[in-house]
């Protein structure tokens, strides 16, 4: 989507017989069309011109400078810690002719409008501005008139617009399952699965995650950290290509667990706002990028200094596409309902006795009982009867599993 730009005429000075200012405009308007750029160029002058022809030009350009952090040799010489790595890429220009009018039947006039509307590439990215470099869009106005040729450079914003809805294949979930074993000592081994059910979500939605964590070991787990990252890739080329992260968590979902032996299920809700900024991904850019990846982490209950090595066990990032139209629109709070329902989940009892064969076993003995302990049976017979009728009552509804994400 292209939001409006900067309000008001930016004046510039062209010079001829004598000195005069040209103001010059460009609007480009909002616009629900993905494939499609509106807007308007508007020019006021100090004098009377008569115009000819309109061109306006749109160039993207990406650029990115930091400095090294360690030394590094390639041949023939050794680049040294500080020195300055940076990169500087166009890789998208459009030219288009606005307006061709009849010289001849053109009145001189002091001021005019003019609109465009054309073809527009789908997936570029937005305008963006990151710690060591941007990404920004220049729109440049060439007007003909019959004794001078202006020349109008401003920058205008563009804002993210990718509809996940268009990339079906992200309907998928994803999952990683990670196993350390605990060699020093004769420890056993933990085992990690981390599962999310789609592989897609827009600015400001939610997206659920599930964590099944099966200690076999002898150690103590006593935290558990869903965490949502951006990470901002930058690319030099000049004087040597360096590649250089920037990992930012976008959210942190903690939780204080307790996990000894055997099978632990935990979920979370990894939320974001609409300050996100959408994966940028073009085929023709390569100098900054912007990505995200989701992982858990588990953290061990012992010292890092003893033979276990290091305490946590953090899985692989999983590829999350965040976009500025949802994929699939869904309430979380019935998915997170359905989730927990699901892993606290008890089977219903089916098959079980009847009234007259619990009541013969309960009478039924080899010795002699009295009173008393016959009226305790039937009491706990009573009540072991309406513990089963409520049970069935709860689990009538589990036989069919709902699928959100269909």
């Amino acid at each position: 989507m292209i939001s409006q730009s900067t309000t008001g005429l930016q004046l510039s000075k062209t010079l001829i017989d004598n000195n005069e200012e040209i103001g010059v405009n460009v609007n480009v308007f909002d616009s629900t069309k993905k494939s499609r750029i509106n807007g308007s160029v508007s020019i006021v002058s100090t004098r009377p011109l008569k115009y000819k022809q309109l061109i306006l030009e749109v160039n993207n350009t990406s650029e990115c400078k930091f400095e090294l952090e360690k030394s590094m040799y390639v041949f023939p010489r050794i680049y040294a810690k500080g020195t300055v790595m940076e990169s500087r890429q166009q890789f998208f220009f459009l030219r288009r002719v606005v307006e061709k009018v009849d010289y001849y039947c053109n009145d001189p006039k002091n001021s005019a409008v003019f609109n465009f509307n054309f073809g527009w590439p789908n997936r570029l990215p937005a305008t963006w501005t990151g710690d060591h470099g941007n990404i920004k869009y220049l729109c440049k106005t060439i007007l003909v008139c019959e004794d001078i040729t202006h020349v109008h450079v401003q920058e205008i914003y563009f804002a993210p617009n990718r509809k996940l809805c268009l990339e079906k294949q992200l309907l998928c979930e994803s999952r990683q399952d990670v196993t350390r074993k605990f060699t020093f000592g004769k420890n056993g081994r933990i085992s990690v699965s981390f599962w999310i059910p789609i592989s897609g979500i827009a600015v400001g939605q939610s997206l659920p995650a599930v964590c099944s964590i099966n200690n076999e070991s002898k150690l103590n787990f006593s935290g558990l950290v869903f965490v949502l990252t951006r990470i901002d890739v930058y690319r030099s080329d000049k004087p040597i290509n360096v590649v250089k992260e920037v990992r930012t968590d976008v959210c942190r979902v903690a939780r204080m667990v307790h996990i000894l032996k055997g099978k632990f299920y935990f979920y979370a809700i990894l939320k974001t706002d609409e300050n996100v900024s959408p994966t940028n991904q073009f085929y023709k850019l390569d100098a900054i990028q912007v990505k995200y990846e989701v992982w858990v982490s588990v953290q061990g209950n012992f010292k890092k200094n003893m033979g276990y090595g290091h305490p946590n066990v953090d899985t692989p990032g999983m590829a999350v596409i965040i976009g500025s139209e949802p994929l699939i629109n869904y309430n979380v709070d019935l998915v997170t309902k359905s989730v927990l329902k699901n892993i606290f989940y008890t089977p219903p009892l089916k098959n079980f006795p009847q009234q007259h064969v619990i009541s013969e076993a309960l009478t039924t003995v080899d010795e002699v009982i009295d009173e008393q302990t016959n009226i305790n049976l039937l009491r706990q017979l009573e009540e072991n009867e309406k513990a089963i009728t409520e049970m069935i009552e709860d689990t009538s509804d589990d036989d069919e599993v709902l699928n959100f994400f269909s």
